[in-house]
């Protein structure tokens, strides 16, 4: 996707529709056009990877984080 903002408010979407939501977003630009975004964001683990489908199809990736925390005793 060559629009970093569009591909941002997917992952936002893809994130909010399986019950997550964004918790850091950042992007940055230079004058030859190149652009570079970071998003985190938070999902239920039943669904970690069918949202990373999603985003991998978006663009390339130069690099991703999984991590799982069980927040069950938190509610």
């Amino acid at each position: 996707m060559k629009d970093l903002a569009a591909a941002q408010e997917v992952v936002k979407q893809l994130a909010e529709s399986s019950g997550g939501y964004v918790f850091n977003s950042s992007r940055a630009g230079d004058e030859s056009g190149s652009a570079m975004g970071r998003i985190s964001i938070r999902v239920p683990s039943g669904k970690a990877n069918m949202i990373m489908k999603g985003i991998r199809g978006l663009g390339r990736i130069e690099s991703e984080n999984s991590t799982a925390e069980d927040i069950t005793e938190q509610y």
